[in-house]
């Protein structure tokens, strides 16, 4: 999402009329014994989209889909500005 305004809206992509989306995987993570839920950081570093300038302020959102297709909850990070 990009800051139009003082309002973060959904980038999209012209060519394919979507917003942008980025597929990453995550190494399995199933922990042992009896209680499968797990917490924690994961850190990812991409470079900024072409169609993005020197000083626009971003936000991305995740939500992770685990090996049965199950969604988790959407987060989103916190207000990124883009220095090339």
């Amino acid at each position: 999402m990009r800051k139009e305004g003082g309002v973060f809206k959904n980038v999209i992509n012209d060519m394919t009329g979507d917003t942008i989306r980025e597929n990453l995987r995550v190494m399995p993570l199933t922990p042992e014994g009896k209680y499968k839920a797990i917490r924690g950081v994961i850190n990812v570093q991409f470079e900024p989209a072409v169609f993005l300038q020197d000083g626009d302020t971003v936000k991305v959102k995740i939500q992770l889909i685990d090996r049965k297709l199950h969604l988790s909850n959407t987060t989103e990070s916190t207000e990124i500005v883009i220095r090339r």
